[in-house]
C-alpha cells in the first residue's frame, strides 16, 4: 500500500524518479494482452478471410500505382470508398511473403502493437507515465481491438490511426519547438492517414485547439494541413466521381428517418463497446471527466470538436450497412476515449489526497477489466465466423469443379470472396477449377449426385449427398413458381436502385454473385456498387409463412435505365 502512496504522490508532485520501468509497464502489458486476445486465432490456422481475397485479386492483376491514380482501376475494386493504402499494405505483404496468409497476420499485431506504443507517446507529451500506460493497456482491452485482430481487412484503420497520431505527436512537437522538418513529418503523416480512411481528416479542427504555444502559431502550422485537406477532396472526387461515399447514397443518407435512426444507434454505442459493464464503466468516465473539465473549462470546447469529429463520419453508417457490433467502425471511438479517459485519471491523480489516490487507483483498475469480458466474447465470436472462412478457404483449394458445396452462412453472404478465392486459386497455379458453389436450391442441378456442406462441429466440409433427395423435395414444396412478384431497378453511375413487390411483410434476397451471392436486401433501397456488364440477378422473396418465389435472371447492364419486371400470377 506504501508504494502505491508513493506512487501517487511522485505523479502529483511530477517527479520521475519511480524509474524506467513505470514507462515500460503499460505499453508491455498492453502488447502482452494483444497477444493473448489474438494469437493463436490470428496465427493458428487462419486463412484468406472477408475481403482478403479480392484485395489480393486486384493488387495481383492491376498495378498498384494505378489504384491511387487511376479512377477506372479504384472504381473496378471499390466505387464507394477510397483507401488505397489498405492495398497498399496487401502489396507489401504479398511482396514480402507471397501467399501465406499467417505472416500477413503478424503484420495486423504489429501495427495493433505500434497503435498501443505511440497511443502511450502521444499521452506523454500531456500526461506522466502511469496514466499513459493506462490508456494504452485500456485500449487492448477493448473489443475493437478483439475484433481487428483477426481482420485483415481492417488494415487501413489500424495504420491510419498511426499516421494520424504519429502527425499529431510532431505537430505538437513543432509547436514546442519550432523546426521545419517536424511540420513537414507530421503534414506527410497525415496525407497518409487520409489515404487510409478520410475518417482521420477531421483531425484539422482539432489542430487550432491543442493546448501548445499561441493560438497565432496554431493557426498558422495548421494551414499546410487544410492545403493537405484541399488536395485530398480534388484527389476524391477525381478517383470516385463526386465528394461523397460510402455504400448509400445522398437520398438514402439524408432521409428524414435518419435523425432518429442515428440516435437510436448512437445511445447503443456503449452496450457494444462494453456490454452490461457500459452503465459503471461509462459513470466512472463520466465522474473523471465532469472533475476534469471543471479545473479545466478552456478543454470543454476542444473535447467536443475532437466528438464530433470522431462520431461525425459514423453517422452515413447507421443507416448502410447500420453499426451492429464493436468492429472497425468503433476502433477511433474506443481509441478516442481511451485518450480521454488517459488525460482524466491523469488530471486527478495529480490532485488527489494519498487516501482518495488509493481509491482512484483502485477505480482505475476496475475499468481495465471492465472491458475484458466483452473483448473475449468478441474474440470468440469473430473467431468462430472466421473458421468458416478458413474452412471455405481449404476446400476451395484442395477440390476441383467435379466437387458441389454449400457455402457456409457468412461466407454466402460474403460471396465475392468465394470468387477472389476461385481467382487466386488460378493465378496460384493449380490445375482444374474450384469447386462448384451452390448458393441457393434454386440452382441446386437435377443431375447432381454429390454435395458438400459446412459443419460447425467439426469446422469442416462433410458429405452431404445423401441429403439431396429431401433437400430437392423441400424446396418444391416451399416453391411457389407462379406467386406474384414484381422489382423495378436501375443502374446509373453506379448506383443500383430497386424497389420490389408486391409484399408488405416478408424477406427479401438478391441472388447474384456480383452483388454478394445471397444478399439481404429491404424491398427498397440504393447501393453504390460496381457491377460487371450482363450481370444476372435474381429477387428471391420469403413470405412470413415460409414458402418462396424468384423472379426470372435479369440482366444488369452498364447504365441501366429503369426496368421494371412483373409477374401477376395467383396469391
Amino acid at each position: 500500500m506504501s508504494a502505491i502512496h508513493s506512487e501517487v504522490d511522485n505523479i502529483r508532485a511530477g517527479i520521475h524518479s519511480n524509474g524506467w520501468w513505470l514507462g515500460l509497464i503499460g505499453p508491455v502489458l498492453a502488447l502482452t494482452v494483444l497477444l493473448y486476445l489474438s494469437l493463436m486465432a490470428a496465427l493458428g490456422s487462419a486463412q484468406w478471410r472477408w475481403d482478403d481475397t479480392q484485395i489480393l485479386v486486384s493488387i495481383i492483376r492491376l498495378p498498384l500505382l494505378d489504384h491511387f491514380i487511376d479512377p477506372g482501376t479504384w472504381q473496378s475494386y471499390s466505387p464507394a470508398n477510397l483507401t488505397p493504402w489498405l492495398l497498399a499494405s496487401y502489396k507489401i505483404d504479398l511482396s514480402l511473403f507471397g501467399l501465406r496468409p499467417t505472416l500477413f497476420y503478424l503484420h495486423q499485431l504489429l501495427a495493433l502493437g505500434g497503435v498501443t506504443w505511440i497511443l502511450y507517446l502521444l499521452l506523454r507529451l500531456w500526461v506522466e507515465r502511469l496514466p499513459a500506460g493506462f490508456g494504452a493497456l485500456l485500449f487492448v482491452t477493448g473489443a475493437p481491438l478483439a475484433f481487428m485482430s483477426q481482420q485483415l481487412m481492417t488494415r487501413h484503420y489500424v495504420e491510419g490511426a498511426i499516421f494520424a497520431m504519429l502527425s499529431l505527436y510532431w505537430y505538437v512537437r513543432y509547436l514546442r519547438r519550432a523546426g521545419s522538418i517536424k511540420l513537414l513529418v507530421s503534414v506527410a503523416a497525415f496525407g497518409l492517414a487520409a489515404t487510409a480512411k478520410e475518417i482521420y481528416l477531421p483531425l484539422l479542427l482539432l489542430l487550432p485547439f491543442v493546448p501548445e504555444s499561441h493560438w497565432r502559431r496554431r493557426l498558422l502550422a495548421s494551414v499546410p494541413f487544410a492545403a493537405m485537406v484541399l488536395i485530398y477532396s480534388i484527389w476524391r472526387a477525381f478517383m470516385l466521381g463526386s465528394l461523397s461515399g460510402g455504400y448509400g447514397t445522398a437520398t438514402t443518407t439524408l432521409s428524414p428517418q435518419l435523425a432518429l435512426t442515428v440516435m437510436n444507434s448512437l445511445t447503443t454505442l456503449p452496450a457494444l463497446l462494453l456490454g452490461s459493464p457500459a452503465l459503471p464503466f461509462f459513470s466512472l468516465v463520466l465522474l473523471l471527466s465532469l472533475y476534469y473539465f471543471s479545473r479545466n473549462p478552456a478543454r470543454l470546447l476542444p473535447a467536443l470538436v475532437a466528438a464530433a469529429g470522431v462520431l461525425g463520419p459514423l453517422l452515413p453508417l447507421v443507416l448502410t450497412p447500420g453499426i451492429t457490433s464493436p468492429d472497425r467502425y468503433l476502433f477511433l471511438p474506443w481509441l478516442t476515449l481511451c485518450f480521454a479517459v488517459a488525460l482524466f485519471a491523469d488530471a486527478a491523480l495529480r490532485s488527489s489526497r494519498q487516501a482518495s489516490g488509493s481509491a482512484l487507483l483502485f477505480a482505475i483498475g476496475l475499468l481495465l477489466l471492465m472491458p475484458l469480458p466483452r473483448a473475449w466474447s468478441m474474440r470468440n465470436e469473430v473467431l468462430v465466423v472466421g473458421r468458416e472462412f478458413d474452412a471455405q478457404a481449404v476446400f476451395i483449394w484442395e477440390n476441383s469443379s467435379d466437387t458441389a458445396y454449400t457455402p457456409p452462412a457468412n461466407v454466402l453472404a460474403s460471396y465475392w470472396f468465394v470468387q477472389g478465392l476461385e481467382t487466386l486459386k488460378s493465378a496460384r497455379g493449380d490445375t482444374g477449377l474450384a469447386p462448384t458453389a451452390v448458393i441457393d436450391p434454386l440452382f441446386l442441378d437435377p443431375d447432381l449426385s454429390s454435395l458438400y456442406e459446412f459443419n460447425r462441429d467439426c469446422l469442416c466440409f462433410v458429405d452431404a449427398s445423401a441429403s439431396l433427395p429431401a433437400r430437392r423435395q423441400g424446396f418444391m414444396d416451399r416453391h411457389r413458381p407462379n406467386a406474384p412478384l414484381s422489382l423495378s431497378y436501375s443502374y446509373l453511375d453506379r448506383i443500383f436502385s430497386w424497389q420490389a413487390g408486391p409484399y408488405d411483410s416478408g424477406n427479401w434476397h438478391f441472388l447474384s454473385e456480383q452483388l454478394g451471392g445471397l444478399a439481404p436486401v429491404p424491398s427498397r433501397g440504393e447501393l453504390r456498387l460496381s457491377l460487371a456488364e450482363g450481370g444476372v440477378l435474381y429477387l428471391r422473396y420469403t413470405s412470413p409463412e415460409g414458402w418462396v418465389t424468384y423472379s426470372d435472371g435479369l440482366v444488369i447492364r452498364k447504365q441501366q435505365q429503369p426496368t421494371t419486371w412483373q409477374r401477376l400470377g395467383d396469391r
